[in-house]
C-alpha cells in the first residue's frame, strides 16, 4: 500500500466523529429545548391557576335575582351564593325574604333575614346593616325595622318580589309580635294582612279585633274590626266566632240594647251553636242591666246555668 493510500484511508477513518463525541453533540443539541418546555408548562400552570381563581373568587358586579321565596339586588358587589346563604365580600346588597329564610355573611357579621327586607354594605372592614322592613336577627340579636328607609335598589328589589310577599311577611311579623306580646306591632302587621285580598284577610280581621279587645283594651276599635269582617265576608267561615267576639265587645262597652240585638242576631243565624246558652245568658244579663227584670228573669229561668242575678228573681 502506498503512502498516499494509507493517508486517504486515515483521513476517511478520522473524519467520522467518535461515538462519544456524537453523544455529546446530540445532548447539546437537545439541551436548549428544555427551558422552552418548562416555560410553556409554567405559563399553562399560571393560566390554569388564574382560571381557578376566577371561578372561586367572585367577580365584582351588579345582579338582580329572584328565587323561590326570596330575592336580592347587589350593586358593585363581590358576592357568593350557596342555596339561601349569601356571602358579601364587598359592595351593597339588598335582600327580601318572604317564604325562605336567608342567611347573609358580611364581614364578621351574620344576618338572618326571615320574612323581612335588609340592606347590607361592606367597605373594607366596615359593615353596615339596615333593617328595611320586618325583623332581622344580627349575630343572634333581634333588630326591628323602624321604617322610612327607601332607595333605588330597595324599589328594584320590591319589583322582584312575589305578589303575596308583603302579606306573608306581615303575617309572620304579626305572629312573632303576638308571641312576644308586642301588641301595637302585632296590630299594625295584622292590618296589612287584613287590608289585602289574601285568603288570610278574614282571619287577620278577627285576630286584630280580639287583640284590640283583650290586650289593647279598646272595645270600640275591636267592634269596628268585627263589623268590617261581617261586611267583607258575610258568608265567611269565621262568622260565628266573629259574632261572639262582637257581642263581648258590646258588653265591654256597656251597650246593653245593642248586646240584646246582637244576641238575638246570633241565635237567629246560628241556632245550632253549642254556645247558644251562653249567648242567652248574655242577653238575660243585658236585659237585667236595662232594668227589664221580668224579661231577664224569665230568660234566666230557662237556662241550665243562669246568671248570678237570677238568685234574686221571684220564684
Amino acid at each position: 500500500m502506498s503512502s498516499h493510500d494509507w493517508r486517504s484511508e486515515y483521513r476517511a477513518a478520522t473524519e467520522a466523529p467518535h461515538p462519544a463525541a456524537r453523544e455529546r453533540v446530540w445532548r447539546a443539541m437537545q439541551a436548549p429545548r428544555r427551558p422552552r418546555a418548562t416555560l410553556v408548562l409554567a405559563l399553562a400552570g399560571c393560566a390554569a391557576a388564574a382560571a381557578v381563581a376566577l371561578v372561586l373568587w367572585p367577580r365584582e358586579e351588579s345582579l338582580e335575582v329572584q328565587h323561590e321565596g326570596f330575592a336580592y339586588v347587589s350593586s358593585s358587589a363581590r358576592l357568593e351564593r350557596e342555596g339561601a346563604t349569601l356571602t358579601l365580600r364587598s359592595g351593597r346588597l339588598v335582600v327580601s325574604a318572604w317564604q325562605t329564610p336567608v342567611t347573609v355573611k358580611a364581614g364578621a357579621r351574620t344576618v338572618v333575614v326571615d320574612s323581612a327586607i335588609a340592606a347590607l354594605e361592606v367597605a373594607g372592614e366596615q359593615v353596615s346593616i339596615t333593617p328595611v322592613e320586618g325583623v332581622l336577627v344580627i349575630d343572634g340579636e333581634r333588630r326591628v325595622a323602624r321604617g322610612g328607609v327607601g332607595s333605588a335598589d330597595v324599589e328594584r328589589l320590591r319589583s322582584l318580589e312575589s305578589a303575596d310577599a308583603p302579606v306573608l311577611r306581615a303575617d309572620a311579623d304579626a305572629e312573632r309580635a303576638t308571641v312576644e306580646q308586642r301588641w301595637d306591632d302585632a296590630s299594625r302587621a295584622l292590618s296589612v294582612v287584613a287590608g289585602s285580598r289574601s285568603l288570610k284577610a278574614e282571619a287577620a280581621l278577627l285576630k286584630r279585633g280580639e287583640l284590640e279587645l283583650r290586650h289593647q283594651k279598646q272595645p270600640a276599635r275591636a267592634l269596628s274590626s268585627f263589623d268590617e269582617g261581617d261586611a267583607r265576608f258575610p258568608g265567611g267561615t269565621l262568622g260565628p266566632e266573629r259574632a261572639l267576639s262582637a257581642l263581648e265587645a258590646t258588653v265591654a262597652l256597656a251597650q246593653w240594647p245593642e248586646a240584646v240585638r246582637r244576641a238575638d242576631a246570633f241565635l237567629s243565624r246560628f241556632p245550632w251553636s253549642e254556645r247558644a246558652d251562653e249567648v242567652r245568658a248574655v242577653k238575660a244579663s243585658a236585659l237585667h242591666a236595662q232594668g227589664l227584670l221580668e224579661e231577664a228573669c224569665a230568660l234566666a229561668a230557662s237556662l241550665s246555668r243562669p246568671p248570678s242575678f237570677a238568685a234574686n228573681c221571684a220564684k
